[in-house]
């Protein structure tokens, strides 16, 4: 059971993927070109055509024009905080304009951002520069999968495990796209290469349940469900594809175990080098609570807790971040560490709500019970109307 009242966004996860950030004026400082003069461009012509026999095509692919920086189409209607982490990235590529990882890191920005265009351009320019790159290639279908291309995002996955097959994250991606497409066959072979690959996570075991369901390979998801759950206890999709299987079987007793402990069942995708550096690089507080506490929905406190600690050692004292930060300790049952983060939240401000159901919810779990009811009544007195702080009022008594 998830605790108090997140301050993360009231926005929906799907909705948080297909709408861009809260829109207001800022400025991006486009840099002045500089020109090469010609004498030196016909110097660098000859030297290329002399070293053709050394490797000529490398040299002509270093004559050409560097890619341009990716701009965002509507800077005015950006917020302030992100233009700023555009601005000092963009600045980054306009020093090292054929840097694959400077256009890459770029495209970052506006993926943990929202802004999948300039994101997928900006994949696309590093895979212009240095093709055949795994994590570019592999955050380009991300991008075109949330811009609506599913098809070229399922051609891009493809191409990028014949290049790459070692990589999970795409065989896991193309295993849910496949399931999105009504292939469950295909769906359960992409998800096998993943488990084959990385047999100790527990994800490819809950997408390969979820294909043997859809096959009604009932034995079979249930092994894969079984698996994920013994990989990964406190991930609620592993305990509800579980469910779901067994009662398929008609085992109710089991299934309603697991269902009741997967629900919300909210799935996560595989995590891959950059998921960490994705949350690092949104600059809207909101997004990146949200970012940590969908890892904690799902089950997963232990990452959630990872990214909203991070965020915290560049945020000292936000309100919002310990008390979230309170709830994904007590989710991972470190109560002690919930109380302590949450008692500094409180002594940094005394006014916020969730903080104070958060507390009394704490205190609950620690049978400290004349403590909860004075931090339920506290949330009560300043959220008369919230019903949560009501909820835990009446657990408590």
């Amino acid at each position: 059971m998830r605790y108090g009242t997140m301050t993360k966004s009231a926005t929906s996860k799907k909705q948080r993927q297909v709408s861009g950030p809260a829109r207001r004026a800022s400025t991006i400082k486009p840099r002045a070109r500089s020109r090469t003069p010609r004498t030196v461009l016909a110097i660098t012509c000859i030297a290329g055509v002399a070293v053709v026999g050394l490797g000529g095509l490398r040299v002509f692919q270093w004559l050409r024009p560097a890619p341009p920086v990716v701009l965002p189409a509507h800077p005015d209607q950006i917020e302030p905080q992100v233009a700023k982490l555009v601005q000092q990235y963009a600045e980054r590529v306009w020093a090292a304009p054929r840097s694959a990882e400077a256009h890459a890191t770029l495209g970052l920005v506006y993926e943990a951002n929202k802004m999948w265009y300039e994101a997928e351009a900006c994949f696309g320019r590093a895979l212009q520069l240095e093709p055949g790159q795994c994590l570019p290639a592999h955050h380009r279908a991300i991008m075109l999968r949330s811009l609506g291309e599913f098809d070229a995002a399922l051609q891009a996955w493809r191409t990028l495990v014949q290049r790459h097959p070692e990589f999970a994250p795409a065989h896991v991606r193309i295993g849910n796209a496949l399931l999105e497409a009504g292939a469950p066959a295909e769906a359960a072979a992409a998800f096998q290469r993943a488990v084959d690959l990385l047999p100790d996570a527990a994800e490819p075991f809950v997408g390969l349940a979820e294909a043997r369901l859809k096959q009604g390979d009932y034995s079979g998801a249930i092994s894969a469900g079984e698996t994920a759950t013994r990989l990964a206890p406190r991930y609620r999709m592993a305990h509800y594809v579980l469910g779901t299987a067994y009662r398929a079987v008609r085992r109710s007793e089991a299934a309603e175990r697991e269902l009741t402990l997967g629900s919300p069942a909210l799935d996560q995708p595989l995590a891959d080098e950059w998921t960490a550096r994705l949350n690092e690089l949104a600059a809207n507080l909101s997004d990146q609570i949200g970012s940590a506490m969908d890892f904690v929905d799902a089950g997963q406190p232990d990452v959630g807790i990872r990214l909203l600690e991070r965020a915290l050692a560049t945020r000292p004292g936000e309100v919002q971040i310990m008390s979230n930060l309170g709830t994904a300790y007590m989710m991972s049952g470190q109560v002690e560490k919930a109380r302590d983060v949450l008692l500094r939240a409180e002594k940094s401000n005394n006014q916020a709500f969730a903080t104070y159901i958060n507390l009394a919810a704490c205190h609950l779990e620690l049978k400290r019970y004349s403590e909860a009811l004075r931090y339920a009544d506290r949330a009560i007195e300043l959220a008369p109307t919230m019903g949560q702080a009501h909820l835990v009022r009446g657990r408590i008594l």
